[in-house]
């Protein structure tokens, strides 16, 4: 117990002694210096920084969310894709029954309400379709393909 006294006693003499050295007159007056001093442009790039990490980790949660929420519309859609029936070849009957259907459409509304609805969902169902090639096409133009030099002339 005494020890420890001693020590704080010590330790407020050098306290003292140094406030003498220095010039100051109190405690008081260090610290107003002190938070006079203005910050470093470190410092406050470090605090304005750390201010955001905290956001960041209240912020994991609100993505994780987010994810779950892309996923499930990624997973209905795919859903849609396998639920969708190839459309037939028979496309070319269709492209003039959906003209002659708009225009219907138009003179029993009596006029065009301005914004169309996209509830076609044959696009889903579409497949692309290319002819066979065995490449002979490609043979056929590299073998007849003709190097004109302009100097021969």
């Amino acid at each position: 117990a005494r020890r420890t006294e001693i020590e704080k006693m010590e330790a407020e003499i050098r306290r003292l002694t140094r406030r003498r050295e220095s010039g100051e007159d109190s405690e008081e007056e260090a610290e107003r210096q002190k938070k006079k001093k203005p910050k470093s442009y470190l410092e406050e790039e470090l605090a304005k920084y750390a201010k955001g990490r905290a956001s960041q980790k209240k912020a994991k949660d609100g993505r994780k969310k987010d994810e779950g929420d892309v996923l499930a519309a990624l997973s209905s859609f795919r859903g849609m894709l396998q639920a969708a029936t190839p459309v037939s070849l028979g496309m070319g009957e269709h492209a003039g029954d959906d003209d002659a259907n708009e225009e219907d459409a138009q003179e029993a509304g009596g006029r065009d309400h301005g914004m169309e609805v996209d509830d076609d969902r044959g696009f889903i169902s579409h497949v692309l379709h290319f002819p066979k090639d065995d490449g002979e096409e490609t043979r056929k133009a590299e073998r007849d393909y003709e190097v004109i030099d302009p100097r021969q002339r």
